[in-house]
């Protein structure tokens, strides 16, 4: 690792930063947790498993009521890195917008395709139009 070399930051363009999620297959679902009145809202992580297939984030869950209800109502962000353990450089990306759920087995078919293996029974699949995408390469 050479210590002497400060690190580089870029900004990415979302095509760029589009075609670096493409490369992996793990990333986090953010999403508003439900909360009663009057509590302070706060923010969930999830961990999901995904493709990108023609500019859409499609992402895969374990199912369970909260998380069923806030993808319903509100947008959503998706974010996937990489990084180097060796001396930090990769990248992060942050894509928000609104998630829908895959209801048609055959849209469903097709995107399990491109999906990797499912880690467990009762995940259910989502959609995410990006509305906004937004990356860093630090090198």
């Amino acid at each position: 690792m050479d210590t002497n070399r400060a690190p580089h930051r870029h900004e990415l363009t979302k095509a760029e930063a589009m075609r670096l999620m493409a490369r992996v297959r793990l990333g986090r679902v953010v999403f508003a947790r439900p909360s009663p009145p009057g509590a302070v809202p706060g923010r969930l992580v999830r961990p999901a498993q995904y493709c990108v297939v023609d500019g859409r984030i499609v992402f895969r869950v374990l199912a369970n009521p909260a998380l069923t209800k806030a993808l319903r109502r509100a947008p959503v962000a998706f974010e996937a890195d990489e990084r180097s353990a060796e001396d930090g450089a990769g990248w992060t990306v942050r894509a928000t917008g609104q998630a829908s759920r895959v209801a048609s087995l055959t849209e469903a078919a097709a995107y399990e395709r491109c999906l990797p293996p499912a880690w467990y029974e009762g995940a259910q699949m989502y959609r995410l139009d990006p509305e906004q995408v937004t990356g860093t390469v630090r090198t």
